[in-house]
């Protein structure tokens, strides 16, 4: 589980530095999360994505070792973020 959390990590990284880059492009509009939108409005984007999802992260590896539930959230957040960065990558790709 490990493992999973650091690509999760590194992918949430990937994630902010896509949707910065297309926000420097073609404006905040672009984001189609009206949490993401806000946090990229008040500048708490980068706190957020780095710090806050970090410790969630964190604390999900451990205080949940024991539990197979976490193992599999894990995995889930896994592909969520791998459809997430491929979602920005077919837009940098039709740039």
């Amino acid at each position: 589980m490990k493992n999973t959390l650091i690509r999760v990590y590194l992918l949430n990284l990937f994630d902010l530095l896509a949707t910065m880059y297309l926000v420097m492009l073609f404006g905040v509009d672009i984001e189609g999360n009206i949490i993401g939108k806000w946090l990229i409005e008040t500048k708490l984007v980068y706190f957020f994505k780095i710090v806050i999802v970090g410790v969630l992260l964190f604390a999900i590896y451990k205080f949940s070792y024991k539990q197979k539930s976490a193992d599999l959230c894990s995995k889930i957040l896994f592909f969520v973020f791998i459809i997430l960065n491929l979602y920005h990558c077919l837009i940098f790709f039709s740039l």
